[in-house]
């Protein structure tokens, strides 16, 4: 499963957080805690799945609100900053009306108006 990194980095945050209220194991050594990998797994997905249904409703919500397009571009500038965006999505999104501006338009954009 491959995922963003800032995606990632929320899941291990919330993860951290979510083990830091077990507490210790009782009887353990150096306070460690009684998570195996099964339960961390289980954790990872349910924390996944919270994470998705936000993103559906705020999808669901641009869409009602006639703000879709924003939304898009915004979703994707803060997973792509630099805006290498993949080309598969830019094309896939051109095909609905959404284009995502590229680095190399913004470049061409930059040398037609210092021209």
């Amino acid at each position: 499963m491959m995922m963003t990194s800032g995606l990632n980095s929320q899941l291990v945050f919330i993860a951290r957080q979510y083990t830091s209220c077990l507490g210790p194991k009782r009887g353990g050594l150096n306070g460690e805690h009684s998570l195996n990998n099964g339960t961390l797994l289980y954790m990872y997905k349910f924390i996944f799945s919270v994470l998705q249904m936000k993103l559906m409703r705020d999808i669901r919500q641009s869409i009602t609100e006639d703000m879709f397009p924003d939304f898009i571009q915004k979703f994707f500038l803060k997973r792509y900053p630099d805006r290498d965006f993949p080309e598969w999505t830019v094309e896939a999104l051109n095909h609905v009306g959404v284009h995502l501006n590229t680095a190399n338009d913004t470049k061409q954009n930059d040398s037609q108006i210092k021209t």
